[in-house]
């Protein structure tokens, strides 16, 4: 992944394989809103138990999401237009304990699976 933000036809980017997580990003609501709201209230109608598995797979490490908010806030970079991976993963960042609750969620869903499926056998 980027260790410096750089210039992409005209937008900052700063991971440098852009095509698997926008490929990911299309199967998803389009807003972050929806998606934090969704994993908030641990709605499946708007966030798939598929979306959260492909969410928590594609998402960067600490020190990658830590350099890309680093980039993202400093000031040469303020009002700059950004591709949409991080765009997307700069605005969920300012959730705190996003990542968790993803983690949260997903095991509530397999536990809740293998509940079901230890009772019907």
């Amino acid at each position: 992944m980027g260790e410096v933000a750089k210039k992409v036809i005209g937008k900052k980017s700063f991971f440098e394989e852009q095509q698997p997580l926008l490929i990911a990003f299309s199967r998803m609501p389009k807003d972050t809103f929806t998606i934090v709201n969704a994993v908030n209230k641990m709605m499946t109608k708007d966030f798939s138990s598929d979306n959260l598995g492909t969410l928590l797979r594609k998402w960067p490490e600490k020190d990658v999401m830590d350099g890309l908010v680093e980039e993202y806030e400093k000031e040469e970079n303020k009002g700059a237009q950004w591709e949409k991976a991080e765009q997307f993963y700069y605005e969920l960042s300012k959730e705190n304990g996003f990542k968790e609750r993803l983690m949260l969620w997903e095991y509530m869903m397999k536990f809740d699976n293998q509940f079901e499926a230890l009772n019907d056998g």
